[in-house]
């Protein structure tokens, strides 16, 4: 059994919800997938079937009711009468700077011109379109209050009325003019113009526009993990989908290795030029400041570009053509893991005060996973989200502020009182956006994709044997 230390009655009964009830949960869950085979196993006891059920939608209602028993404990407690400043639970001392007084430097001004006026109300149009998509997706909750309900205060949020300082927003805004100048206007988040350059060279290297284009990267240690994708791709994606192309990255195959994913991949292999971009890029590979840049190079030259780890599998590779016709409409789809995890938690807190905010604003939004994401080329998605996950890539104090490896472990069990447990980077700058741009509709363009779009971390195979043996038998086959 796990050991956990709490400091409080909440924290030991949160604790143990996540370390005892969450993983079985979890379990239950991936069970489900094959409750074919369950009800196999039962066929001959319809009681025993009828029980399993009622397990697994009385388990359902425990998690989903997680927030509430968190939020009574503390409540029970008055634990939300003390107020305190969350802190790392970690051992490493490189961790975090807290801030004690917001920088005059924390927030760089926002551009006004009159064509970013102009630009912020046309996207301003295109993003209420899209909210008014998902009217019936259930708001989320409690949505400006979550530190306050926990008896949070994080340093750095002011009131600016009243002191005149640039602050920490405590909350996301609710209007959208705002929430759009906060991603779009803000001079940190902007993609400088040597890395534009370097970001089109990869662009220029496509030979034609796509309707769809599939891309992904790769080293040495994920080569036979790609040949696994490439063997589910080849066999069930690519007889479904028209005008497409796959593209895939090196960042840091052997020569052999290249040559043979040259070969058999049916696809483009680009080399990613570590030394036209920011040296955290190569130097930390495991803070994945790449991705955003990699998305960004194939987003120009396709309608609708899908991203995807190595580990994804095409459960129901139909289910692929009906994400792609959706997000034509609603912009992005990004897949969201089947636990929730509210992002401040494993996010190191530096990252979200580099976008302005203060972590309490960011507690209601679940942690994405950026393994899997679809999106479509159109103004408001590269403007208010490619382009700041890209600008923060570049900006180590945003996307790569301590060395990964002190930070890359998550606690199953941890204490709700306390952020940046972990850090996932790539993800984590991802969840932040999502959560700016989309607010109360998060849930709508964050969501599982478990059925019909799975994570197989581990699931290897020498794929390209196989072909080079089929190769031979045909070549065998036709001299006879």
């Amino acid at each position: 059994m796990r050991r956990v230390r709490c400091k409080s009655y909440g924290s030991f009964l949160s604790a143990v919800f996540n370390t005892v009830f969450h993983p079985v949960i979890q379990s239950l869950k991936l069970c489900s997938r094959h409750i074919a085979g369950v009800r196999v196993l039962f066929k001959k006891s319809v009681a025993s079937t009828v029980f399993v059920t009622i397990v697994l939608v009385g388990l359902v209602v425990i998690e989903l009711s997680h927030d509430v028993f968190i939020k009574t404990i503390f409540e029970r407690h008055k634990l939300n009468t003390r107020q305190f400043i969350p802190h790392v639970n970690s051992s490493s001392t490189n961790l975090v700077r807290h801030i004690e007084k917001v920088d005059s430097k924390l927030l760089v001004p926002y551009s006004n011109s009159t064509s970013d006026f102009n630009n912020i109300s046309h996207l301003a149009n295109d993003l209420r379109a899209k909210l008014a998509l998902a009217d019936h997706v259930t708001d989320i909750d409690n949505i400006t209050s979550r530190c306050q309900q926990l008896g949070i205060v994080y340093p750095g949020e002011c009131n600016a009325t009243v002191s005149g300082e640039r602050c920490l927003h405590a909350a996301i805004p609710d209007d959208v003019v705002t929430r759009l100048e906060h991603l779009v206007l803000n001079k940190r988040l902007q993609v400088p113009e040597t890395y534009l350059r370097a970001i089109q060279h990869l662009t220029d290297q496509l030979d034609r526009d796509y309707e769809v284009i599939i891309v992904s990267a790769l080293s040495s240690n994920h080569f036979n993990e790609t040949q696994a994708m490439l063997s589910d791709l080849h066999e069930f994606v690519f007889p479904i989908l028209k005008d497409f192309r796959l593209v895939l990255f090196d960042i840091g195959l052997k020569v052999e290795e290249r040559e043979e994913m040259e070969k058999h991949c049916r696809c483009t292999v680009i080399i990613f030029p570590f030394d036209q971009f920011p040296k955290h890029f190569e130097e930390y590979l495991k803070c994945y400041s790449w991705k955003p840049v990699v998305v960004k190079a194939v987003y120009a030259r396709a309608n609708v570009v899908v991203w995807m780890d190595a580990s994804v599998r095409f459960t129901i590779p139909k289910a692929l053509q009906d994400i792609i016709a959706r997000v034509k409409v609603q912009g992005v789809l990004q897949r969201r893991p089947g636990f929730n995890i509210s992002n401040p938690y494993f996010t190191l807190p530096q990252m979200f005060e580099y976008f302005g905010d203060s972590p309490c604003a960011h507690l209601p939004f679940y942690q994405v996973e950026s393994g899997f994401g679809v999106y479509h080329r159109e103004p408001l998605i590269e403007q208010a989200l490619i382009n700041p996950w890209v600008a923060c890539a570049l900006n180590p104090e945003c996307s790569c502020p301590v060395d990964p490896r002190t930070v890359k472990k998550c606690p199953h069990g941890f204490n709700p009182r306390e952020f940046g447990h972990c850090m996932r980077n790539d993800q984590s700058s991802l969840t932040i956006i999502l959560g700016k741009l989309f607010r109360e509709k998060y849930l709508y363009f964050a969501v599982p994709t478990d059925g019909t779009v799975d994570i197989e971390r581990g699931d290897r195979l020498e794929y390209f044997k196989i072909l080079d043996g089929e190769n031979a038998e045909t070549k065998n086959s036709s001299i006879v």
